[in-house]
């Protein structure tokens, strides 16, 4: 992806840091689609970051949870790495975009039942 198309995503990102709220969510979406968009987050973040270091090792384990659909890994996970969704964006950086976007989409299942 161009990097003009990149700042979309990262338009998204900020957005759901800044303007997002989970308690504002009136109906529970279907908890599958959030496991593939976070096993699609862990794809992208393992390409991005070559497979090595620690935001691929979390990601790895983030993707696993999802994958296996573990609704309480993923949240304790999500309770684990708060960091993710208040990570510095900074035009361009591809890997912090996705790391909000991951964080965002574990954090549903913090109050998951």
């Amino acid at each position: 992806m161009n990097d003009q198309r990149f700042s979309d995503v990262e338009d998204l990102a900020l957005s759901m840091t800044l303007n997002f709220n989970w308690q504002c969510v009136t109906r529970t979406p279907d908890a599958k689609h959030f496991f593939k968009a976070i096993c699609t987050t862990a794809i992208l973040l393992g390409r991005l970051t070559n497979s090595t270091g620690d935001v691929y090792a979390a990601s790895d384990a983030l993707g696993k949870a999802a994958y296996k659909g573990n609704v309480d890994e993923v949240r304790n996970w999500s309770f684990g790495h708060y960091e993710w969704r208040t990570a510095m964006l900074r035009n361009g950086d591809r890997i912090p975009t996705i790391q909000v976007i991951a964080g965002v989409l574990a954090s549903f299942f913090e109050g998951f039942r």
